[in-house]
């Protein structure tokens, strides 16, 4: 789902615009630095990600027929996440919670890797991309049984969102 909406302010001449996104990943691992034992990652199925972010245009160089350059400023992606399920051993699962349940107080970056994409043919999706300031704020269903922990429709938020993914 890529929605491109955006809402025009004019403040002193210069045009202020809300960007707005989202794509979807069928199944990514998901990990942060810390995580014990070093390497391990958690399964994340449907995964949904929605954002938003400013973009201030700051003035334009050229003339009026012709191709204009444009100066533009980017804030940092903000938004939120929710999966339909998380499945990882009872360890991780508690590491996960303790370490992006709030109040958080600056937790390391999660990085999601995906394993397959489900994608509109119109809009690419990035392989791989990084959320900083995420915060859980939702599970709606857990079960454990043994070692192994299933958590439903979890969802949270992040304040800035990152894809080294050139995509």
């Amino acid at each position: 789902m890529n929605t491109h909406q955006p809402q025009k302010a004019d403040l002193l001449g210069r045009l202020d615009v809300q960007q707005t996104g989202g794509f979807c990943a069928a199944t990514v691992l998901t990990s942060w630095s810390g995580i014990d034992p070093t390497g391990s990652a958690l399964l994340v199925f449907d995964v949904d990600v929605c954002w938003t972010q400013s973009v201030m245009r700051l003035y334009e160089i050229g003339s009026a027929p012709r191709k204009r350059s444009c100066l533009v400023i980017a804030d940092h992606a903000v938004g939120r996440w929710q999966a339909a399920r998380v499945l990882a051993p009872g360890q991780l699962s508690v590491q996960f919670y303790k370490t992006y349940s709030p109040p958080t107080q600056n937790p390391p970056a999660l990085t999601w890797q995906e394993v397959s994409i489900l994608q509109p043919e119109d809009h690419l999706v990035p392989s791989e991309w990084m959320m900083c300031g995420v915060e859980v704020t939702g599970v709606g269903f857990q079960c454990t049984a043994q070692n192994l922990t299933v958590q439903e429709q979890v969802r949270g938020q992040f304040d800035t969102l990152n894809s080294p993914d050139s995509r």
